[in-house]
């Protein structure tokens, strides 16, 4: 019977992503350059898919290169982030597993020490104004950013502002948010704890999600020509309105 193209239910592996190119391009230029970046869209329009396809160091390495190879990942889902973690147990979540990178003498000493001062805003900006002088990069990828607004720790002006702060003075730091709403709906969302100061998200460039380009509709449906008649394969499309997950629950009764 083969494998079936598609995959609905949760998020895909990056063998099976329909590539987006011109969004992934964009993202991965703007990593490159240290920017923050807010991905965003709607419930199943692929956002988790297309940070795991980042993740993938051969996926990316096709659209830019070795260009990102100053990079360390750490993709972080923010609704496993339990309701007692605070900022100090935010930033030992990103930084721990990547202090094995840390061989030089001066950036085990600036770790070691943020580390011991509870990652304290001077001490994590010695680190990272250390990581920019040595030409490297830490890419933070908050997934489902939006359960951060309900945390009752972080969702506080002191992490969204150490955020900010730390993204905009140091391209050693690239933010990536994934999250349902637009960058103007965050900054009206935690304008409460932020009355008087810029927006926090302002530092972010939007990157909207929206349905498939015709060409990817036409790739995944290809997938299927031999089990599919055009005819069911017209349908599908017309049925999903392009949507990735309304076409992958579309197709998937077909192929079966």
């Amino acid at each position: 019977m083969g494998h079936s193209p598609f995959v609905h239910g949760g998020p895909v592996k990056p063998a099976d992503f329909l590539n987006r190119r011109r969004e992934l391009r964009r993202l991965l230029n703007r990593l490159e350059k240290g920017q923050a970046t807010a991905v965003v869209g709607q419930p199943h329009t692929g956002k988790t898919s297309l940070l795991r396809y980042v993740l993938d160091k051969v996926k990316r390495d096709s659209i830019v290169g070795n260009k990102l190879d100053p990079c360390w990942f750490r993709d972080i889902d923010s609704h496993m982030l339990g309701k007692t973690f605070n900022q100090p147990a935010f930033w030992r979540h990103v930084l721990e597993p990547l202090a094995i990178y840390f061989d030089s003498g001066e950036l085990r000493t600036l770790y070691e020490t943020a580390r011991d001062n509870e990652f304290g805003a001077f001490t994590l900006m010695r680190l990272f104004s250390a990581l920019d002088d040595g030409g490297m990069r830490i890419v933070v990828m908050l997934d489902e950013f939006d359960a951060l607004l309900n945390h009752p720790i972080l969702n506080s002006a002191e992490f969204y502002g150490s955020l900010r702060s730390l993204s905009s003075r140091f391209s050693s730091l690239a933010l990536v948010i994934a999250t349902r709403r637009s960058l103007n709906q965050l900054n009206v969302q935690t304008q409460e704890i932020n009355p008087h100061s810029s927006p926090y998200f302002n530092v972010f460039t939007e990157l909207r999600l929206g349905p498939l380009p015709k060409r990817d509709v036409a790739t995944l449906l290809s997938h299927a020509k031999e089990r599919i008649s055009p005819k069911d394969r017209q349908f599908i499309t017309l049925a999903s309105g392009w949507h990735p997950y309304l076409l992958q629950l579309a197709g998937a009764p077909s192929w079966e």
